[in-house]
């Protein structure tokens, strides 16, 4: 892949910033931290069942070790799509010189993502959450996509969850009340995947720039869809029994659509900012993006 000279000097000082100021999750987040009992771990604009009726019958002790299940479900999903992610990084590695200067960047970014595995883990761990595992689907659709998607495809993908997951722990950055330790791995996240969102938006353009009318529905669809399919990982009926609610099958399909429409008027304005720039919505698109993701554009 080549880059303009602007772009360049860009990729270059970031590369410059990765090795020369790592955020090392050992040294940034307070884990020694010592919980008081009391504390926050996911916000109400992102607890599923909030803003429904069942969540106004909860304890405050259930809705707070609801927020820290749900919130141990994301966290695990995290770490399972940085995975995916790592996984293509390294199939285009094996592609590409090693002084290509895009080698040079995903080896920075194959870094700094396996030791976003590591923090959310230790997050999790942290949080003492036993998550659940992807559904049959989920590792079906994954293990799929990595062995056979293009290389323009599954960059589109990494990008756009990027983009979701930032404003989803933006969320978590801006809340004084959560949790010291989760809010420092969202700040630490942000910083990192800054980058890494940046690189991707370069070296999509050559794709994006060129392509014409289907094509640009094709990527506008595969963002559409790698929304849905990670949105779907953070809602798990095994969460509302283990608390005791009542009709938890009913529950969890109306959690479901919730959490959607919260999804989507919380973290999808620079995904919509994005596909716009491309031109990539249409009245089809647009009707994918309310269908899936519960949004109008």
């Amino acid at each position: 892949m080549r880059f303009n000279e602007k772009d360049t000097n860009i990729i270059k000082k970031m590369i410059k910033i990765s090795k020369e100021k790592p955020l090392l999750p050992e040294e940034f987040i307070p884990w020694d931290y010592k919980d008081i009992g009391d504390e926050v771990y996911l916000s109400d604009d992102l607890i599923s069942i909030a803003g429904l009726e069942e969540y106004d019958t909860l304890s405050k002790k259930q809705k707070q070790e609801l927020g820290r299940l749900e919130l141990g479900q994301v966290m695990y999903s995290y770490a399972w799509s940085e995975t995916m992610a790592c996984a293509f990084f390294n199939r285009r590695l094996l592609k590409i010189e090693v002084h290509n200067l895009e080698y040079k960047f995903l080896l920075r970014e194959t870094i700094e993502e396996y030791r976003h595995q590591s923090m959310f883990c230790d997050a999790v761990e942290r949080i003492d959450v036993t998550p659940f595992p992807p559904s049959k689907i989920h590792k079906w659709v994954a293990k799929l996509t990595i062995i056979f998607a293009p290389d323009s495809i599954m960059f589109l993908s990494v990008l756009g969850i990027e983009l979701a997951t930032d404003f989803y722990g933006n969320v978590l950055r801006r809340d004084k009340n959560i949790h010291p330790v989760i809010q420092k791995v969202s700040v630490l996240h942000h910083i990192e995947e800054e980058r890494h969102i940046l690189f991707a938006k370069k070296w999509l353009k050559k794709y994006t720039e060129r392509a014409g009318l289907i094509r640009r529905s094709i990527y506008a669809i595969i963002v559409i869809l790698n929304l849905y399919f990670m949105r779907t990982m953070y809602v798990r009926k095994e969460i509302f029994d283990k608390i005791g609610l009542k009709n938890t099958k009913t529950l969890y399909k109306r959690a479901k659509k919730n959490l959607a429409i919260k999804f989507g008027n919380l973290c999808l304005s620079e995904v919509n900012e994005y596909v716009d720039s491309f031109n990539g919505w249409n009245a089809f698109t647009k009707y994918i993006a309310k269908v899936f993701l519960k949004i109008n554009i």
